[in-house]
């Protein structure tokens, strides 16, 4: 069972927390991360989604909801350790954008992280519940993905140039 904290419009915790699957409390948002890691030569570790989750089969960098009492750099390094299984060095990377997300379901603040390190994909231990492949892939092979569908997207990728072009 997951519980979330909420905050308002600003991101200032209400003191509230909530059950992943309940509804949003009017006002309210949770923190959801996105992680990108690069091995630093222009390389993304992309996974696929398990078929049972939502959009299924596409392509993501690993990503998910911040729990109760964590903090967004906390659950990106959580996120990372469960569905592929790899310890990230917290002093290799850095938030690069946030921003809120009104439209969502379930809105909630975005914060997209990027990571630079390298390890063998032998290395990937993938969750099945939540990864079923994971990849090295160039921003060409990002871009292929966006233009067929086959790419999770969020907001119109507002920040995949920075990404793309992150150097630590």
């Amino acid at each position: 069972m997951e519980y979330w904290d909420i905050y308002d419009r600003d991101r200032h915790f209400t003191g509230m927390t909530m059950k992943r699957g309940d509804p949003m409390p009017k006002g309210g948002y949770h923190i959801v991360v996105q992680v990108w890691i690069t091995d630093g030569h222009g390389h993304f570790l992309i996974t696929q989604r398990a078929p049972s989750k939502p959009y299924p089969l596409r392509w993501e960098p690993t990503a998910g909801s911040v729990l109760a009492k964590e903090d967004s750099l906390q659950a990106a390094l959580r996120e990372v350790k469960e569905e592929v299984g790899i310890t990230l060095d917290a002093s290799r990377g850095r938030r690069i954008a946030s921003q809120r997300c009104d439209e969502w379901a379930c809105p909630g603040f975005l914060d997209i992280y990027v990571f630079e390190q390298e390890f063998p994909l032998e290395e990937v231990c993938m969750q099945e519940e939540e990864v079923i492949a994971a990849r090295w892939m160039d921003a060409d092979e990002i871009h292929v993905l966006i233009r067929q569908g086959r790419f999770i997207e969020n907001n119109d990728m507002f920040y995949l140039e920075d990404v793309l072009a992150f150097r630590l």
